[in-house]
């Protein structure tokens, strides 16, 4: 006779508020070195895992009503991140796209500045000195773009390498 082992649910949390985002940067803000190390030695796994417990208490302490575990407030600011350098990106797409004219209205809130302000400070600043014309299909040497943040870099390194290669 086998027995059948009930497998609990995982319950779902409310979505994280503007305020509850806002009180999130704030916290990731004092313990960013820690949180962003890229060591992935034991004891800088012990130490990020001690800041994320510290922020998950302090989190719960503050007004919002919504308590949240450290692994929680991790996963969420881990997607929030992403999501947020990838809106970044589309947006400076959209906008080298329209060749002038207005910017495309942000999609991003307040909360998604300050993240975006905190994190800025790690990605670092090159210089990608090519332009594409679509008319002709080539690459053309121009006066240096500074370009801001890393991944718009990367993204602009692969683009031209592929293009490079597909449009001989």
């Amino acid at each position: 006779m086998s027995t059948k082992t009930i497998e609990k649910k995982r319950e779902r949390c409310s979505n994280f508020k503007t305020d509850e985002k806002k009180i999130l940067c704030s916290l990731v803000k004092e313990f960013f070195n820690v949180i962003e190390n890229k060591k992935t030695d034991k004891v800088s796994s012990k130490e990020k895992e001690k800041a994320w417990e510290d922020i998950a208490v302090r989190h719960n302490a503050s007004a919002t009503g919504v308590k949240r575990d450290s692994k929680q407030l991790k996963t969420f600011y881990d997607n929030w991140r992403r999501r947020t350098k990838k809106a970044i990106v589309v947006e400076t797409a959209e906008t080298r796209a329209t060749g002038g004219g207005a910017p495309p209205l942000s999609s991003l809130d307040d909360a998604d500045l300050e993240l975006l302000r905190i994190i800025s400070d790690k990605t670092t600043t090159l210089e990608y000195p090519y332009e594409f014309n679509a008319n002709v299909g080539k690459f053309y040497r121009v006066t240096p773009k500074v370009l801001h943040g890393s991944i718009i870099n990367l993204f602009y390194k692969y683009l031209f390498i592929f293009l490079q290669n597909h449009l001989k």
